[in-house]
């Protein structure tokens, strides 16, 4: 709709050429309005429009253009913007500078789109839609002209393609620096660039540098390991003239990770010794995520942390961040600690004497269950996997210490998500018996070390291997979502 007069003058008469029946003069309101018909395609009507000024008594004329396009083309101006963050788009690019906004229209309607006439914007925060989805918005502009040109309504379409807030992590380790490109990850590079960069919690320690696509900073060592840091970054797209928000995620790492399976009720003892770069390194006290009570730092040789999870703990896992200082270069680094913890132990038998085999499938959550992969802690050549067949198999060496223990982790992958509600292993329950999805997530083999040169857990069924003794496999039944713990046990006769 097109307004064609000032309140106080008159319209006389209105003339097209081509003459066009669909365009319609409406006295009263002083406005041009229609329907274009769908067999036009290209074209171009000129519109003279006849007036007097009654205060003025005079009579004038002007005349507006009205241009058709083709509607079997795509004439969008196609904005990729992304799911769950904010996007402008600045309209000096596409209307004249003499206009102003006036109205915007959504298909499929979205009521989170807006236009700011006053700074010549529309915008808008995305909701968390499917990548792929488009919306269609339509901007109106009005210039009311001058002495020289003729008044005008402008309009342009602009295809909003949603990217997926895929939220890419970058590690980056305890009182190291680091420099990351985050352009790397923007919907138009190399074209785009950053204008600045937030993070959630504040961390003053990241900055943006002064080439607009890069991060830097040292990640202070006081921080927990295990931890992350949300980046979100302003990101400007010149060529479109549009500008979108885009999300990282700093994940804080240490120097090297332990992971330690312990058992609710149980006492534990993780020795640090064989973790730190030198017999007699400084440990700094311990950071716990999340902060419990039952974990204690033993500073004095050898260096260990021990405890005893209580019988009522309903978390997963705890992380215990470890600082320690060289005695030889004076630099600090970091091991990250997981106490993983379970619910309880069950034990299965077999005799390592002869070739051993074990199978996995009474203890997968199902007996359709697939096992990929086993790790070995420390690293054996003496433990293997069949997985078309789902076990294990191997014979404990001669030269095995007695009084050692070895760790296996098992990755394995559910076909049945409603596994964990429907199935009693042996009588134990999971302690988490809602699932979330098909995938069983490390299935965990499990044995602990000796005192002083090892890692013991007390309760647990730590593996003793005796190469001319009786071998058991204890199961710690699921911590969590499809979460087991296998230890395996040999005792000498």
């Amino acid at each position: 709709m097109v307004t064609t007069s000032a309140s106080s003058d008159n319209v006389t008469s209105v003339i097209t050429d081509p003459t066009a029946s669909w365009i319609i003069f409406t006295p009263s309101a002083a406005t041009l309005s229609g329907n274009v018909p769908t067999s036009l395609n290209n074209g171009t009507f000129l519109i003279t429009i006849n007036a007097e000024s009654i205060s003025k008594g005079l009579s004038y004329s002007f005349q507006l253009r009205l241009v058709i396009q083709d509607i079997s083309q795509d004439y969008s101006v196609r904005v990729p913007v992304v799911a769950s963050n904010a996007f402008t788009i600045n309209m000096a690019k596409y209307f004249p500078a003499s206009s102003q906004l006036t109205a915007l229209d959504t298909n499929p309607k979205a009521n989170w789109i807006s236009f700011d006439a006053e700074e010549n914007i529309i915008y808008g925060s995305v909701p968390d839609l499917a990548a792929g989805a488009v919306i269609a918005v339509t901007v109106n502009a009005f210039s009311t002209g001058s002495s020289d040109s003729s008044a005008a309504l402008y309009t342009r379409v602009f295809s909003l393609e949603i990217e997926e807030n895929d939220i890419p992590d970058y590690n980056v380790i305890l009182g190291d620096e680091f420099v990351i490109d985050l352009s790397l990850e923007l919907l138009n590079e190399p074209g785009d660039y950053l204008t600045s960069v937030s993070t959630n919690p504040t961390s003053e320690w990241v900055t943006l540098n002064l080439d607009n696509r890069t991060i830097a900073g040292t990640v202070p060592i006081t921080l927990a390991a295990g931890s992350s840091v949300s980046v979100t970054g302003d990101a400007i797209n010149p060529s479109l003239g549009s500008s979108y928000r885009k999300q990282y995620s700093l994940v804080i790492a240490a120097g090297e990770n332990i992971t330690v399976p312990v058992v609710v009720g149980d006492g534990f003892q993780v020795n640090l010794t064989e973790y730190l770069q030198n017999t007699g390194d400084t440990i700094r006290p311990i950071t716990l995520s999340p902060e419990v009570s039952w974990v204690t730092l033993n500073t004095e040789q050898p260096p260990y942390l021990y405890g005893t999870v209580p019988k009522d703990y309903a978390g997963s896992e705890v992380n215990s961040t470890v600082i320690a200082i060289s005695q030889v270069t004076g630099l600090t680094y970091s091991l990250l600690v997981t106490l993983d913890v379970f619910a309880t132990t069950a034990i299965l038998e077999f005799d390592p004497a002869e070739p051993f085999v074990v199978n996995l499938v009474p203890l997968l959550q199902t007996s359709s269950d697939l096992v990929n992969s086993i790790r070995t802690y420390p690293e054996i050549d003496w433990i293997s996997l069949d997985a078309s067949n789902r076990s294990l198999s191997g014979l404990v060496p001669p030269t095995q210490p007695s009084g050692t223990t070895v760790n296996i982790t098992v990755d394995s992958l559910t076909a049945d998500v409603n596994a964990a509600n429907k199935r009693d292993l042996d009588g134990i329950l999971s302690r988490q018996t809602e699932t979330e999805s098909g995938k069983l997530d490390n299935l965990i083999l499990s044995a602990f070390f000796d005192v002083v040169h090892s890692t013991i857990g007390h309760g647990l069924a730590a593996v003793k291997f005796s190469p001319f003794g009786r071998c058991f496999i204890e199961r710690a039944v699921e911590r969590a979502l499809f979460k087991h713990s296998i230890l395996n046990r040999a005792f000498d006769k």
